[in-house]
Parts: structure tokens; C-alpha cells; sequence
């Protein structure tokens, strides 16, 4: 039996800010670790990292997972709605931040390899400690001298319908 993607979210220790909730990223990525099967059932959903301490939070929209359940695969339509170009012709950066960011599994299955966020949370944590200015933004507003991964979180937002409807 596939283990579901909410099942282990709701699992993991919770940080409350207001009326949104968080959970640590590297929580999520220990209890990925402890999966016994390679899938894992997904909804349609997001994961988006936040770095939390007490000076505030800072959003890293640019890296939210996306989870999609989807009729036919989406990814060319995604790409080519947000830059107006196929993905051959963006640059490897963006390619790279995109193919690790958007993961789709085609209906009936409703199932991801689990590598699949585990790759996307290896790329949160490699990319933001080592990009100059994240660094720098770190430093600005949390007095950080080096990005911390344990004030690295996420917020989960489960979606009723597709994330992206692409026609």
C-alpha cells in the first residue's frame, strides 16, 4: 500500500506563525528517508520552503514544489505558459529549476517516485547555501552569517482542483 503524501506531512512536527503552518524541510526529508517503497501517492499540491527564524520570514517562491495530478503530461505546456519558449530554448538554470520543481503524474496513477521531492529538497537546500544572493539576503534580514538549513521550512497547500489547467 502506497503511503500518501498528506500521511506523512501531517506526521511531522508542526510550527504555527499566525494562520499559517509549517513544517521543517528537513523533518520532511528524514520521514522520505523512512519510506519503504519507491512511489508515493500525491494530491494536487505545493510545497513551498520559507526561511523562519524570530527576525521573520523570508518566502522563496522561485522553488515551490509543485505536485500534479494530470490528464496528459503538462510539463512543455507549463514551460512554454510561463516563458513563451519551449524548453530547449531556456536557460539551463531555469530548466533545471523547473524540471526539479514541477513533477506530474499522469491519471489513473495518482503515484511519484519519492526520489522526486527528495531531489527537489537536495536542490532547496545545495541552491540557497550556495547562492550569493540569498546569502546576502540572509545576512541583510536575519543576521545569519551562513545560510541555516534547519530555519529552512515549508508551507503545504493542498489544491481541490489542478494547479495548472493548460489548454
Amino acid at each position: 500500500m502506497l503511503k500518501l503524501i498528506e500521511d506523512v506531512i501531517n506526521k511531522l512536527p508542526i510550527l504555527k506563525q499566525g494562520n499559517l503552518s509549517y513544517c521543517k524541510l528537513i523533518d520532511l526529508q528524514n520521514s522520505l528517508f523512512k519510506i519503504e517503497t519507491d512511489d508515493i501517492e500525491i494530491s494536487n499540491c505545493s510545497l513551498t520552503p520559507n526561511y523562519l527564524d524570530i527576525n521573520g520570514t523570508y518566502e522563496i517562491y522561485h522553488q515551490e514544489l509543485k505536485l500534479n495530478l494530470v490528464n496528459e503530461p503538462m510539463f512543455e505546456k507549463y514551460i512554454y505558459m510561463l516563458f513563451r519558449k519551449h524548453s530547449n530554448e531556456i536557460a539551463p538554470y531555469f530548466l533545471k529549476l523547473h524540471t526539479t520543481c514541477f513533477v506530474e503524474s499522469i491519471l489513473p496513477n495518482k503515484s511519484i517516485k519519492v526520489s522526486n521531492i527528495v531531489k527537489w529538497i537536495d536542490y532547496v537546500i545545495g541552491d540557497n547555501s550556495n547562492d550569493e544572493d540569498m546569502l546576502k539576503t540572509i545576512k541583510k534580514h536575519f543576521n545569519d552569517e551562513c545560510f541555516d538549513i534547519n530555519k529552512l521550512y515549508i508551507e503545504i497547500l493542498i489544491h481541490n482542483e489542478k494547479i495548472y489547467s493548460i489548454d
